[in-house]
């Protein structure tokens, strides 16, 4: 049990977190944890613009509680007459008991 509860994710921190560190004109679409390796969380979403993506991906990598940030994919569509930016994140989450500082540019 106690392993298992290392390996939930307390989602209400989660999504509270990510809504502080998305910047605006980007938003979240799908939100999925890894049954296989519980401390990835897969991430997809929209953004106005490429570089909202990219503020997106550098602020998760600021968190001290994540360990890893992917971004697997990009690509435009147009949504209602708008270009957008769709993307996919995998997010690692530290798992507790490992080192959360993080090394300083």
């Amino acid at each position: 049990v106690s392993d298992f509860s290392k390996q939930r994710i307390v989602w209400s921190e989660l999504l509270g977190n990510l809504g502080n560190v998305t910047p605006y004109g980007c938003w979240l679409t799908k939100i999925t944890q890894n049954t296989q390796k519980p401390e990835d969380v897969s991430i997809e979403g929209s953004a106005l613009k490429l570089d909202q993506v990219l503020s997106f991906v550098h602020n998760l990598q600021l968190d001290p509680q994540v360990e890893s940030v992917v971004l697997d994919s990009t690509d435009q569509k147009t949504l209602n007459k708008a270009i957008v930016v769709n993307f996919k994140i995998t997010m690692t989450k530290r798992v507790a008991g490992k080192d959360v500082q993080k090394s300083k540019p």
